[in-house]
């Protein structure tokens, strides 16, 4: 499960969207008392058709006391798509600032959030992704054709 908003909303609307997304998560596993692992999505694109938290409302989110109440799920990892372009240097620079932000929130540990996965990349550019420090590509594509 991806953690996300839509960048289009207002800011009380993302950061309360993505609650009630993990609370309609949390909820039904709650019975059994599972665990689901989720990636927090970041936006790091300069383009409309991609969504995610900003840095500032992922703190926030990690942060507040209803994130700390959801039990049944745990983030591990973040994951972001880069902008779709030929502009390599710009690819790079948007992979590098989240493992920047990965790297500092590496360091935050709470019972469900301990991150070890960054996501990113994918089929046209996972080996660009992987030199900045992906731990996890996305080749679909690739290996199954385009949509």
């Amino acid at each position: 499960f991806f953690f996300s908003s839509r960048r289009r909303h207002t800011r009380c609307a993302r950061v309360t969207g993505v609650q009630t997304c993990a609370l309609s998560i949390c909820f039904p596993v709650t019975i059994d008392k599972q665990i689901i692992s989720c990636l927090l999505q970041i936006y790091i694109a300069d383009e409309d058709t991609k969504f995610g938290l900003s840095e500032a409302e992922a703190e926030e989110l990690i942060h507040s006391l209803a994130f700390e109440q959801l039990t049944n799920i745990k983030i591990v990892g973040l994951i972001g798509m880069a902008t779709n372009t030929d502009d390599e240097a710009k690819i790079v620079e948007e992979f590098k600032r989240l493992k920047t932000f990965f790297d500092k929130l590496k360091s935050y540990q709470s019972p469900n959030f301990e991150i070890s996965i960054l996501s990113m990349g994918m089929s046209s550019d996972y080996m660009l992704a992987v030199e900045a420090g992906s731990t996890m590509v996305r080749v679909g594509s690739s290996i199954f054709g385009t949509r």
